[in-house]
């Protein structure tokens, strides 16, 4: 499991957790609640903290997260001059390997011409493959796709 805290001035926090062992600590606390702070030995810190145009110059929100097996990072994102974006990092890597995606059906024009807003909403891992949903905020109406390619495609 991977959190990530954005502060007010976009520092980016991330903290990976053995799900298994949050889970059999949950377990020990049923009917109750569990603190943060009973959980912090359990935690991985990606590092010290980094602004976020520095993870993903081309994004400018962070709209979906997941984590792969192999620890690797997905963030989804929207920018509204350049589209929608995932980037792709190991943990603890300095910098996202960012991919522009734009529907294939689609010009990409439209998606990228500064009209509106164009965002990655989510973010699933399932297997070995990424599935996103792209959506075009538009004054008309939104406009969405859902996407899946290999995890490899980075």
């Amino acid at each position: 499991m991977v959190v990530m805290d954005i502060t007010t001035d976009n520092q980016v926090y991330l903290t990976c957790y053995d799900f298994t062992l949050v889970n059999s600590q949950m377990d020990k606390y049923e009917g109750t609640f569990l603190k943060c702070a009973d959980i912090t030995d359990l935690a991985t810190d990606w590092g010290s903290s980094t602004l976020l145009s520095s993870l993903l110059p081309e994004s400018s929100s962070v709209q979906g997260l997941a984590m792969d097996a192999d620890h690797n990072v997905y963030i989804s994102s929207g920018s509204k001059d350049t589209g929608a974006w995932i980037g792709k990092s190991a943990w603890g890597g300095s910098t996202f390997n960012q991919q522009h995606v734009v529907p294939s059906s689609e010009d990409s024009g439209p998606w990228t011409n500064g009209e509106g807003i164009v965002e990655i909403e989510g973010i699933q891992l399932y297997y070995d493959n990424v599935n996103a949903t792209v959506t075009k905020h538009l004054s008309t109406g939104d406009k969405s796709y859902i996407y899946q390619f290999p995890e490899t495609q980075f």
